[in-house]
């Protein structure tokens, strides 16, 4: 598995996002997996405006890490400009089934 995750920094404030499974909650970069045949950084953007509803801009690759053959992951600083943030869905589950649950 390969995710892709977008870095948001404004005011010295770093973009991140609840996800709640049961009881067990977790903040995360916006991100996710890549779709067969999808670049990391197409996918970092895809998922930025799935999950936080704001277009981002791509500024550079900031990490790779290569943990096992089967998983990678990519973190891109991005700019979003002054959008305004807010909660969106994982297109993925259905309504009942989100696990995003706050953004900050």
């Amino acid at each position: 598995m390969t995710r892709a995750q977008c870095v948001v920094v404004r005011e010295n404030r770093v973009l991140v996002l609840e996800h709640r499974e049961g009881d067990d909650g977790y903040w995360l970069l916006p991100g996710g997996a890549t779709a067969e045949g999808e670049e990391p950084a197409d996918a970092a953007l895809r998922e930025l405006e799935e999950e936080c509803q704001v277009r981002g801009e791509l500024v550079k690759l900031l990490s790779y890490n290569n943990y096992s053959k089967r998983f990678q992951e990519y973190s891109y600083l991005v700019d979003i400009g002054d959008q305004p943030p807010a909660l969106g869905q994982d297109p993925e589950l259905a309504g009942e089934a989100q696990i995003l649950t706050d953004l900050r």
